[in-house]
């Protein structure tokens, strides 16, 4: 053996790295300018351009594309880490992937895996694209991973594989393309599709294809055990904002995430200190908690992953920031206040890259305890999931504190947790359940699907059946979708602490579907699907008279909507079924309608020749707004989802007038001229100028995702003295104005409506008796309420009588005469169903829907949140109806 041979690969392999190291051209060399030069933004097309020079030149650096983005770009990611390590890669990423899903039971087995195996770190950037510098810093990561050569590097190299991604592409390209041409981060349209800032709200419910790809990279192909989450809003006179977080964290969550998360935050925290990088605030400084689901970050925790968040200060172009007094003064959650100055996006790219190779060093020394504490919280899943456990919830707390032995709450065997939840087959609302499991899926937890029929306890469910079982390792996902939020009282200075983001939003509920709960594990015919639920496409039997479907499925309206599109006859019975009659081909069409949504028609042989109301296509128009408008986009994907043909309306067209001519139904989640002063123009959230030269500009400047031409439409603003009489001449001659949320008062204003909106109390010193709750008496922060249906309405069909509904400063109705048309109500009882609420009882006897016939047309209100992040399926179904029974004969 030549003793040499190593010493020379050694050398060798040095020279290669070197060469490859020199190769990486840097930011300036590449794209002319530093990360975080004052007023350059790297749009995603050039990112992407630079990060390919970067993988053809490193053998640390390899791309892989994770998915699509809405508008069809690729969504990158870059897997960094040693040359050796990439090697070994697919070995290291089924390592980290049986860790995270805990499966192994021997201990000893797993630190054998662990002693092979590497942490993977999530580093992700650009998800709130108008936060541009955090979303510019994941260049300059990418970058100094590939071409540094000093020992914390190379340790970081060999110890950790990073993942780095850019997780909206979409804005990335739309707010760098809109700044390089107006110095302004505004843009037209959202910059996610549909739903702009709230694609941080929709990573348990999985609607948008980029977090489902987000969600697949997490929970099943790469399953990292750090995820750190880049964002831009820091507290006012600070540069950062690091956790730890504020209380309440969520009681599903696991312990050692909790720690996890200090621990961590300590590391960042203090290699800030060292560095001598003032600004730094955490815990108390802003409102961040752990109680919600939700976003990319706080998902993880429902999954035994270490989620990291950080807010920073900067903009493109130098800002001034200012410390103010209050800030002066040190203290432990701002132990080093920064001085007053102006600020330079480099410096926040600096500290960017504090915060994230202050993560990789934590990854890189504590490794084999990172991928050992993902096993075992994954195992505490599993075995609680596996035995009677009892989830100290502040309902089960408060429970203990009224009995004489507050221990035998947690030995009562009917409190317990379920260990297996059952979705029957036949349930009444079969889409809802299969978009609940497929939600669950996205989210990484394990479905099984009963093969054949069985039965428990008595109760039998049919073949295809869903069954979940909480003996997973993602069992605090599990239980969050299912079982209601108890969010504790959080109070100061009696009045309500507002939570960050929703207090109650349990899917089950908002989905609607029936769940068996079961608390001794079961066992049948089942199998792991291993594919998202399918739908099922049922057989179209021959039908002497025709076929009639249940409008309790949800399909059903785009089985609906199929078949006007292919100009089948499609009618009404008076349960307000859908009934198709017989025709030539309309069986062939049928079939082909209801393909793939789970629709059962039923053949009918007779049928009265009774005259029937025909359900005809409406013409359905969606008012939006320059810059968008969240809540309506949300609104935009659940129409196209369920295949109605929406047009988006802009300012043009309502100042217009002859509405009647182009639209059987307008709706308006935002943009009707407001409050009382009539004249006033809606307010707009882009803050760019709209004269026709910067709008030029934009035009030219933005990606083709969309037809930019029309941005002058776009731009046009309602007034109240033109809009207003076009919309009631609208509503006059036969069209439906359906408003939601904030919008439903407006309207409530302008025609002059019998409703009090609000809650008012009792008040011997007001003058009338009356006045306006205060928020300590009457306060409901995103939380889930019962209603009180009234099934007997036709915009009710399909409904569930106690269906559960978003209430999140949702205006609340009180009918004070004749001609309103209530849809649905509050449950006098019970009326919290998931989440916090104070002064429930205020609901009692006020409405949440109303229907109003006006003239020839009608209003339709919605002040619960019935579109709500496109989750609550179960409230839906008032929307669908109210579009459905639009344009009938």
């Amino acid at each position: 053996m030549n003793v040499n041979a190593p010493l020379r690969c050694a050398a060798a392999a040095l020279l290669f790295a070197t060469a490859s190291v020199a190769q990486v051209q840097s930011p300036e060399q590449f794209l002319g300018h530093q990360i975080g030069a004052d007023y350059r933004l790297c749009n995603y097309t050039d990112m992407t351009r630079y990060f390919r020079q970067i993988e053809s030149a490193s053998d640390r650096v390899k791309l892989v594309e994770i998915g699509k983005t809405s508008y069809g770009q690729e969504m990158l990611m870059a897997v960094i880490t040693s040359p050796e390590n990439h090697q070994r890669l697919e070995e290291l990423r089924k390592i980290a992937v049986r860790l995270c899903h805990a499966r192994d039971a021997d201990e000893d087995a797993v630190q054998e895996m662990i002693t092979k195996g590497k942490p993977f770190v999530w580093i992700d950037a650009g998800l709130h694209a108008t936060e541009c510098i955090a979303g510019q810093n994941i260049i300059e990561l990418v970058w100094q991973m590939a071409s540094r050569e000093d020992a914390e590097v190379e340790r970081i190299l060999d110890e950790v594989v990073l993942l780095a991604c850019p997780v909206n592409p979409d804005g990335y390209e739309l707010v760098a393309n809109a700044y390089r041409a107006t110095k302004s981060t505004s843009t037209p349209v959202l910059y996610q599709r549909y739903i702009g800032h709230d694609n941080n709200r929709d990573f348990y419910s999985a609607n948008q294809i980029e977090s489902q790809n987000v969600n697949r990279a997490f929970y099943q192909d790469w399953c990292p055990q750090i995820v750190y989450n880049h964002h831009q809003s820091a507290p006012r006179g600070t540069i950062i904002y690091t956790p730890p977080f504020r209380d309440t964290f969520n009681y599903h969550a696991d312990p050692n995430v909790i720690r996890g998360i200090e621990v961590v935050s300590a590391h960042m925290n203090a290699r800030f200190a060292r560095e001598g990088k003032p600004g730094v605030i955490s815990r108390s400084g802003a409102p961040y908690s752990g109680w919600w689901n939700g976003g990319l970050r706080t998902t993880c925790y429902f999954h035994n992953i270490i989620g990291i968040l950080t807010e920073s200060f900067g903009r493109p172009e130098p800002t001034r920031i200012t410390q103010t007094l209050s800030r002066r003064l040190p203290y432990g959650d701002y132990p080093d206040p920064i001085k007053s100055q102006v600020w330079h996006a480099r410096q926040t790219v600096e500290y960017l890259q504090t915060a994230n190779f202050a993560i990789l060093d934590y990854a890189s020394r504590f490794g084999p305890e990172l991928m050992f504490g993902i096993w075992r919280m994954g195992r505490n899943g599993i075995e609680r999931g596996s035995e009677d456990y009892w989830t100290p919830t502040p309902k089960l707390v408060a429970m203990a504190e009224q009995m004489d032995d507050a221990n035998a709450v947690f030995a009562n065997a009917a409190l317990r947790d379920p260990r297996v939840y059952v979705l029957r087959e036949n349930q009444r609302d079969h889409a809802a359940a299969v978009r609940f499991i497929r939600s669950l899926q996205k989210a990484g937890i394990e479905v099984l699907r009963a093969t054949e029929p069985f039965e428990v306890d008595g109760v039998n469910c049919p073949a295809g059946s869903f069954v979940v079982k909480t003996a997973q390792a993602f069992r605090a996902h599990v239980m969050d979708m299912f079982e209601p939020q108890w969010h504790p009282d959080d109070m100061r200075d009696g009045k309500p602490v507002p939570p960050y983001d929703s207090a109650g939003w349990t899917l089950a509920f908002q989905h609607g579907v029936d769940v068996l709960r079961y608390y001794e594990d079961i066992e049948g015919p089942f199998e792991k699907l291993t594919d998202l639920a399918p739908f099922g496409s049922k057989v179209v039997q021959a039908a002497g008279a025709g076929w009639r479907f249940n409008p309790a499925n949800s399909h059903a309206v785009t089985a609906v909507n199929r078949l006007l599109a292919a100009d089948v006859v499609v009618e009404r019975l008076p349960d307000r079924s859908f009934w198709v009659p017989q025709g030539d081909g309309v069986r062939s069409k049928l079939a082909s309608a209801v393909a793939g949504l789970g629709v059962s028609p039923e053949a009918v042989d007779t049928m009265t020749t009774d005259r029937k109301p025909r359900v005809k296509q409406a013409r359905i128009g969606l008012f939006d707004v320059y810059g968008g408008h969240m809540p309506t986009g949300w609104d935009h994907w659940i129409l196209r989802e369920f295949e109605f043909p929406v047009q988006q309306v802009w300012g043009d067209r309502i100042q217009a007038g002859d509405l009647n001519r182009d639209f059987d139904v307008l709706m308006f989640h935002t943009g009707l001229p407001g409050g009382r002063d009539l004249g006033r123009m809606s307010r707009n959230r882009g803050r760019s100028s709209r004269d026709p030269e910067t709008l030029a500009k934009l035009a030219a400047a933005l990606p083709p995702f969309e037809d930019w031409s029309n941005l002058a439409a776009r731009a046009t603003r309602l007034t109240g003295d033109v809009a207003l009489p076009n919309l009631r001449e609208f509503v006059a001659q036969g069209g439906t104005l359906i408003a939601l949320g904030s919008e439903c008062d407006k309207v409530i204003r302008h025609w002059k409506l019998p409703v009090t909106v609000g809650v008012s109390i009792a008040d011997s010193e007001a003058e009338d008796g009356r006045r306006a709750a205060r928020r300590e008496e009457f306060y409901i922060p995103g939380s889930l309420v019962a209603l009180d249906v009234n099934t007997a309405h036709p915009l009710a069909a399909g409904m569930r009588r106690d269906q559960a509904a978003m209430f999140r400063r949702s205006p609340v109705f009180e009918v004070n005469g004749d001609g309103i048309e209530v849809i649905a109500g509050y449950r006098n009882r019970d009326t919290l169903v998931s989440g916090w609420a104070v002064g429930a009882e205020h609901l009692i006897d006020k409405a949440a829907a109303l229907s109003v016939p006006t003239g020839k047309g009608r209003l339709v209100l919605f002040g619960a949140d019935v579109t709500y992040r496109g989750q609550p399926i179960g409230t839906f179904k008032m929307l669908f109806q109210a579009l459905l029974t639009s344009a009938t004969d």
